[in-house]
């Protein structure tokens, strides 16, 4: 197990899980959602990444409309 934060929550996660992974589990794998990890923002072809201690995530929504 390895310790990660997303959106200032301390999580542990098993070894080898990948972004998309954690994305699914949390609900936050839809487009309107941007993630950013250890401060740089990733395209989704990105979220392969195996993530290790200490990572952090954070995410943005943002809503279209008019």
């Amino acid at each position: 197990m390895l310790e990660v934060t997303i959106n200032g929550e301390k999580l542990q996660v098993e070894n080898g899980v990948t972004l998309k992974d954690l994305l699914q589990r949390k609900g936050l794998l839809t487009p309107t959602v941007t993630t950013i990890l250890n401060g740089r923002v990733l395209s989704p072809k990105e979220y392969s990444v195996v993530l290790k201690p200490g990572d952090v995530i954070d995410t943005a929504s943002y809503l279209e409309g008019g």
